[in-house]
């Protein structure tokens, strides 16, 4: 009767701890999202521009280096498609350097503060058994960010046309889907 119960409690732990060690889909998921730095990224600090140098008026306007909170991602899985949201805080400080006609150089120094978030969808392509359970991510959208300071401008579009008239796009919802 003894060995009978050692026999059965020794199975249960060895079933026990094979279930605790499996990876599940949504640790592969979020395996694959720490190890993207291109799509899960909204690091702004390369955000800047200039050009406007031949005009009276001159504006360039960059983001210093900046801080971030951890991204708080949240996986729903259905079958073998898993919609992913994933946001983070940014802080630093954003520049605006200006010359207007005449007048000197004037630069400005704003606190920034804002919280960027990215919409992905992944697509089982293959078995539990391939790298990743053989999950894929297969559309993403845009990164929108938001400023967490109520003094803000709100932007309801963004145009990006060529001059050779080959694109003209319109984008009103960053959070859309694009398949990469």
């Amino acid at each position: 009767m003894i060995r009978k119960l050692f026999v059965a409690v020794l199975m249960a732990m060895v079933i026990l701890v094979s279930q605790c060690s499996k990876e599940t889909d949504e640790d592969a998921i979020l395996s694959l999202i720490e190890a993207d730095t291109v799509w899960f990224n909204t690091n702004t600090e390369v955000d800047s521009t200039s050009g406007n140098e031949d005009q009276d008026t001159v504006v360039v306007w960059w983001r210093g280096v900046q801080d971030h909170d951890d991204p708080i991602i949240d996986i729903q899985i259905t079958g073998d498609s898993a919609w992913v949201s994933w946001s983070r805080g940014n802080f630093g400080h954003f520049y605006s350097l200006a010359r207007i006609d005449t007048m000197p150089w004037v630069l400005w120094d704003k606190n920034l503060s804002e919280t960027a978030q990215v919409r992905a969808i992944f697509m089982r392509t293959g078995t539990e058994s391939d790298e990743h359970r053989g999950w894929e991510l297969d559309k993403i959208s845009l990164a929108y960010g938001e400023s967490n300071i109520v003094n803000t401008v709100q932007i309801d579009s963004i145009r990006i046309a060529t001059s050779s008239e080959a694109m003209d796009v319109v984008i009103k919802d960053p959070l859309n889907l694009f398949s990469i």
